[in-house]
């Protein structure tokens, strides 16, 4: 019997060896984006403010940054995204508006599950939108604070050296500012507050952008789709 017993586990072993057990993956709610997949931007659907003020600019931005040698990337506008959709499903997702930002519900947990997981996510101030954005960081990420990114950081450089953040609408005197949330670590939340790109990247008789002025919006925007897809790159290595 307990030759028997011997050799079903020799055989028992030899099988194992034969067939290892595939060590799981960690996985992450947030797909890394592959260099031959499109890169799609999405526009965030949300209550009491007019979240589609510039329905044409990431049609235009995804065009600009497709054509930027540097980064070879497909970059395409998707459909706009209600927060509960957004957990493992996007890549770089864009905000915009002049009055109100709320969400709730779903929406709100959706958001903030996407944001924590790592999540790429623009705020633009379409100029009107600060107090409320200020106040939902507040009440939603009450240990994080909003950093300015320093002119000279990589986003301001690479793929276009744009030098700092560019102010495209003179609402008035305010400088343009990058600003970062910090919660422990870097966030891949950014909030973009007296610059409006949205309208630099919006058709060019909508806002009556002037065209250098309008081609360094898109060339920000471009190199936040690089920031965006850099972040992805080195989530799909870990």
């Amino acid at each position: 019997m307990s030759v028997l017993v011997l050799v079903l586990v020799v055989l028992f072993c030899s099988i194992a060896l034969l067939f290892p057990r595939k060590q799981a993956r960690s996985s992450s709610r947030i797909a890394a984006v592959k260099r031959n997949s499109p890169v799609i931007l999405r526009q965030l659907v949300y209550r009491g403010g007019d979240w589609d003020a510039n329905p044409g600019s990431l049609r235009n931005l995804a065009r600009f940054a497709s054509n930027c040698e540097a980064i070879k990337l497909d970059v395409r506008a998707g459909e706009p995204v209600n927060g509960r959709d957004l957990p493992g499903s996007d890549f770089f997702v864009y905000a915009t508006g002049h009055h109100a930002f709320d969400l709730a519900g779903s929406d709100l947990g959706g958001f903030l599950s996407f944001v924590r997981a790592g999540g790429f996510v623009l705020v633009d101030d379409n100029r009107g939108m600060d107090a409320a954005f200020r106040r939902f960081v507040a009440q939603n990420f009450p240990e994080a604070r909003l950093e300015p990114v320093r002119s000279g950081e990589e986003v301001f450089r690479k793929p276009h050296n744009v030098g700092s953040m560019p102010k495209i609408m003179i609402h008035d005197g305010s400088p343009a500012v990058l600003y970062r949330l910090k919660e422990g670590q870097d966030l891949n939340l950014y909030y973009s507050f007296s610059s409006d790109l949205g309208d630099g990247w919006e058709d060019s008789l909508r806002h009556r952008v002037p065209e250098e002025t309008r081609k360094l919006a898109l060339e920000m925007g471009t190199n936040l789709i690089a920031l965006a897809f850099a972040w992805s790159s080195a989530a799909r290595e870990r």
